[in-house]
């Protein structure tokens, strides 16, 4: 299902295409082996001692155009439906609460981040602060993503009916299909 012409193969895997998707649930839980490599990368990039422009730019790429599409998904999609299924024991709106601050506490520090990575697409290197802002980024978007993986999904698996599934994989194609519009578009 590769789909990402604005990166190399090789840096990251491709981005997820979801035409063989039956369940929104497997294709947000690939998403997140997306984001994590690419979290994964960013980490041995704040290493790094010599420009690495290709892993910038695809980590740019990647953190530019498909995180805010994929947060739209779960904010937007998965998250009212599954308060709406929740049960008395499953302590939804706190695990929702909890991710959706998370997603807004890192908005700030994301869009320095990606402002820095287009300046290391270019051959630029990090100082200090921001490899301290990369280190920090990934180790706490990592943290988020275990708390999705663990909990968020297979609730979402149990709780969401065919209809819920359905209706969050038409306006997850739906996203991809506008952004993909916008960026054809001079």
């Amino acid at each position: 299902m590769p789909d990402r012409a604005h990166t190399s193969d090789a840096v990251l895997p491709a981005r997820v295409a979801l035409d063989g998707y039956l369940s929104p649930v497997d294709a947000i839980r690939d998403e997140h082996l997306l984001q994590r490599a690419c979290y994964v990368a960013l980490e041995k990039l704040a290493a790094m001692d010599v420009p690495q422009p290709a892993v910038a730019d695809a980590i740019h790429a990647t953190l530019q155009s498909d995180t805010p599409i994929h947060i739209a998904d779960e904010e937007l999609s998965l998250f009212p439906r599954l308060r709406a299924r929740a049960e008395a024991d499953d302590d939804m709106e706190t695990l929702l609460a909890t991710l959706s601050a998370e997603h807004s506490s890192t908005r700030a520090d994301m869009q320095a981040l990606i402002a820095l990575l287009s300046n290391l697409a270019l051959g630029g290197m990090p100082d200090a602060r921001g490899r301290q802002l990369m280190i920090q980024v990934a180790a706490l978007e990592k943290k988020h993503l275990v708390l999705e993986n663990a909990v968020l999904l297979p609730l979402a698996a149990a709780r969401l009916t065919k209809a819920d599934k359905d209706a969050i994989l038409a306006e997850m194609r739906a996203r991809r299909a506008e952004a993909a519009q916008a960026r054809s578009c001079p």
